[in-house]
């Protein structure tokens, strides 16, 4: 026997509560009377982040290789630039898709500048993830929405190192496009764009959910 209640002020004495999972990513419960009587309820499931892999350099390398990982609706992406052994750029590459389909626009300023550059990066085989080239450490996320039937947009937040409390970094604000309207991202590779080798340690992890559960 269920006692079913608002406000803790009795209702109703229900015989059972079936939990019911649907393929349409809803829920149904079934409030059964002590009789024929059968009422039902629908509810949205909202399903919980999952790690789905990561990659790392165990050595100086041009890439950490590539990570395979389920579809899943929304993706994140936290990453760790641990240096370039030249003045480069990092940068995400999905599905092994190597053709210029990407695009970064970001808004910089240099530490004591008075206003924001405008740097952008147009049909680029990779996503890069920080707006001028360099050396240093860069660490941050990318928040994507990873729909199989539109492009693929990366907000990415990150920041610029300088291993000198008495040197402030370089600000960003923007992120990329991945120009693909038929995969959701099921490969992730972090790689340099040029020469430059990504310093040990340098790594990502992904994180996905769907919109619903199924």
């Amino acid at each position: 026997m269920v006692k079913v209640s608002k406000d803790d002020t009795l209702i109703a004495e229900r015989e059972g509560i079936d939990f019911v999972s649907e393929a349409s990513g809803e829920a149904r419960l079934d409030v059964r009377d002590a009789g024929p009587m059968l009422n039902r309820v629908r509810v949205h499931i909202w399903p919980q982040w999952e790690y789905l892999g990561g990659l790392d350099c165990d050595a100086p390398a041009a890439s950490t290789g590539v990570l395979e990982i389920p579809a899943r609706d929304f993706i994140v992406i936290q990453f760790l630039v641990a240096g370039l052994s030249a003045a480069d750029f990092a940068a995400l590459r999905f599905n092994a898709d190597a053709g210029t389909n990407y695009w970064s626009r970001y808004l910089s300023s240099q530490a004591g500048g008075a206003g924001m550059a405008n740097v952008q990066h147009l049909s680029q085989t990779c996503a890069r993830l920080h707006p001028v080239a360099g050396t240093g450490r860069v660490s941050g996320s990318v928040a994507i929405a990873n729909s199989a039937q539109g492009s693929k947009g990366g907000q990415v937040s990150a920041q610029v190192l300088t291993g000198a409390a008495g040197t402030a970094g370089l600000l960003q604000l923007g992120g990329f496009e991945w120009v693909n309207t038929t995969q959701q991202i099921t490969k992730v590779e972090l790689r340099s764009v040029g020469s430059g080798l990504l310093a040990a340690e340098s790594g990502f992890q992904v994180f996905g959910k769907d919109m619903y559960a199924v």
